[in-house]
């Protein structure tokens, strides 16, 4: 299991970090990022990550091979407070990871709502994490619907549509 991004308290290290604690299951759990060079505020952050992280937390930093460290991944964690995209999400169905998630972003709209959780809910993610990992078959079938959820809804056709729409729908709002 892993999680994505710069280590900054708004992608939420901090939640998956809370619930790998009550983990006793073997299940040892990535943290791919490093903080954001000269912010403080991110350098303390990461300091009370290692603080926070059991034995079964690694932290790799930095990676630029994101399709290697996603596909070495059985499931990837979103646990931010607020995103846009997020682009990691669309990254992992791409490599057919499956992905748990707060309800940022496109979360809500391309995954199943039991693949979400609240944010900053350690406890409801642990839940959740626990489920798929007492479920393999549940867990390789996720893969291949990830693949396939990829292959339906991220296509190029797909976004134009999107973006057509949202015009329209501006346009709209300023007449």
């Amino acid at each position: 299991m892993g999680i994505v991004g710069d280590l900054i308290p708004l992608k939420g290290q901090h939640t998956l970090l809370e619930a790998a604690r009550t983990d006793s299951s073997g299940t040892h759990y990535l943290v791919i990022g490093s903080a954001r060079p000269g912010d403080d505020e991110s350098d303390a952050y990461t300091a009370r990550l290692h603080q926070m992280a059991g034995n079964n937390v690694i932290f790799t930093g930095r990676r630029k091979d994101h399709p290697a460290v996603l596909n070495a991944l059985d499931l990837l964690v979103i646990a931010s407070a607020t995103e846009t995209g997020p682009l990691v999400l669309l990254e992992a169905l791409a490599c057919g990871v499956p992905v748990v998630s707060t309800p940022v972003g496109r979360a809500p709209e391309l995954l199943p709502p039991e693949a979400l959780f609240p944010i900053n809910d350690a406890a409801a993610l642990a839940d959740r994490l626990q489920s798929w990992r007492a479920d393999p078959p549940r867990l390789q079938a996720a893969k291949s619907a990830a693949r396939t959820l990829a292959e339906e809804q991220l296509r190029l056709e797909h976004f134009h549509f999107r973006v057509r729409a949202e015009v329209e729908r501006a346009l709209l709002l300023i007449t």
